[in-house]
């Protein structure tokens, strides 16, 4: 009877450590971000950078690249949340893994809030302006 116990004990022990592993990976993953936002000045405490999400969510980066530094810049990032204290009370704290400047399509950037076909539609209207304005001036001519 201790030998079956033991074997249970064991049993018992195998499967709580694999679900503390389960849930330490599933913890770990959901601290990386991954959006799409606008970088917003905030002229607070000397001033500082925040990343508003299409999502409405805000995140302090901690290590933004200076050429991110600019008011209005439209970026998709990756970053990876923080448990730090700072000084400014805006946003979640995060360093920055990956960043880029989200492209221009045709003459209108990406707004916030826009999705892809949304953006989509808007580039196909752009095209079809530009070919209206074309026949126009062949017209002209």
């Amino acid at each position: 009877m201790t030998r079956t116990k033991i074997v249970l004990i064991v049993i018992i022990l195998v499967v709580l450590l694999g679900v503390l592993i389960f849930m330490s990976r599933n913890f770990q993953k959901k601290k990386i971000i991954s959006a799409e936002g606008t970088i917003k000045y905030i002229p607070l405490e000397g001033g500082f950078y925040v990343i508003e999400t299409d999502e409405g969510e805000e995140y302090l980066p901690l290590n933004l690249p200076e050429e991110f530094k600019k008011d209005g810049l439209r970026v998709r990032f990756k970053g990876k949340l923080r448990k730090v204290t700072t000084i400014y009370g805006r946003g979640k704290p995060i360093e920055i893994l990956e960043i880029e400047k989200i492209s221009e399509v045709g003459k209108v950037t990406r707004v916030s809030g826009m999705n892809a076909s949304q953006e989509e539609a808007i580039k196909s209207l752009l095209e079809e302006i530009e070919n209206i304005t074309k026949e126009l001036e062949e017209i002209g001519k």
